[in-house]
């Protein structure tokens, strides 16, 4: 039996045709950028980063550690902002991290917390969860339960650490335009709406080196740098670059980075893949200390009847992430 469309279902489907044409074609259009060498736009990017007052990014990415009969694992997405050109930040990190060697078996810990950096004497955390499997007989709900799901200000001898190992650099979020070399140029691209441009790119060591150098004059910490430094020949990079073709902002980066062994006859390496995306550059809300936080008292973390040794051993080792079981 033929079938016959009524005109008026034939001019509803044209139109809804001839749309759906339209927006492909909008949605193909070549992006386009001021023909600028990327050597040019780095300069510009690194002086933008020089200047960035504020900004709000997303960082996410896995890392993994593997050799010596041991392995490490994990995922982490880290929710910020900065303010003050860095010297206040503002972040909420959660994470899972797993372990697997031949003598302690397999564990995990998941958590999240809040950290808030008001400058180098005012830091406040809020633990918001941290599971342990198996369960550790140190570090238990019970115990945990007494600290979580507030905010506390962390006495000033006890900051020092937040700052420099649980804090990500935003010297270094700021400036990776300065510390890298362009090896492809990918072509325009479009980011959150904005035309960009788009690189691969990998670490300079010989620019990366003087940044660091920089940075120990500038925090005197020369010793803790010079190792950086010298971790730089076993470092393998390959990332990705999007800067903002208007502002040259940095409005994206994606890094692969593999660390060979650092000692000899070692097996064990490390790599890490993460991207960050940054947004409203220079107009990020502003940070403010969390209202009612009270003074940690590390008395908290204590279980009855536990030795000064047990104490001792609460303490996270940041070489393995893991704690005692």
């Amino acid at each position: 039996m033929a079938h016959y469309w009524h005109p008026s279902t034939v001019r509803i489907r044209s139109s809804v045709i001839l749309a759906f044409l339209v927006l492909t074609a909008c949605g193909k259009q070549a992006v386009t950028v001021p023909d600028v060498a990327p050597e040019e736009v780095l300069r510009r990017s690194a002086q933008a980063s020089r200047n960035l007052r504020s900004a709000q990014y997303v960082l996410s990415g896995t890392f993994e550690s593997d050799g010596d009969q041991k392995s490490v694992e994990g995922d982490v997405r880290i929710d910020g902002s900065l303010a003050d050109a860095g010297k206040q930040v503002r972040f909420r990190t959660d994470f899972t991290s797993r372990f697997a060697g031949q003598s302690d078996g397999t564990s995990a810990i998941d958590g999240s917390v809040e950290i808030v950096v008001m400058g180098d004497q005012e830091v406040y955390v809020n633990l918001g969860s941290l599971q342990l499997q198996p369960e550790n007989n140190i570090i238990s709900p019970a115990i945990l339960s007494k600290f979580a799901g507030r905010w506390w200000r962390l006495p000033s001898d006890a900051q020092e650490p937040v700052l420099t190992d649980v804090t990500p650099d935003p010297s270094l979020l700021r400036a990776q335009s300065e510390v890298v070399r362009v090896v492809n140029v990918r072509g325009p691209d479009r980011i959150s709406g904005r035309p960009a441009y788009h690189y691969d790119v990998t670490i300079d060591r010989a620019k990366f080196s003087a940044f660091l150098q920089e940075m120990a004059k500038t925090r005197g910490k020369s010793a803790d740098y010079a190792q950086s430094v010298e971790d730089l020949n076993t470092l393998q990079t390959a990332g990705e670059m999007w800067i903002d073709a208007e502002t040259f902002n940095l409005l994206k980066t994606s890094w692969n980075i593999q660390h060979l062994p650092l000692t000899a006859g070692s097996d064990r390496t490390y790599t890490a893949r993460f991207t960050v995306e940054l947004r409203n550059h220079n107009a990020a809300p502003d940070i403010l200390p969390p209202e009612a936080a009270a003074d940690f008292d590390p008395s908290l973390l204590l279980a009855p009847g536990l030795t000064d040794a047990q104490s001792d051993l609460m303490i996270f080792d940041q070489n393995t992430l893991s704690v005692p079981r």
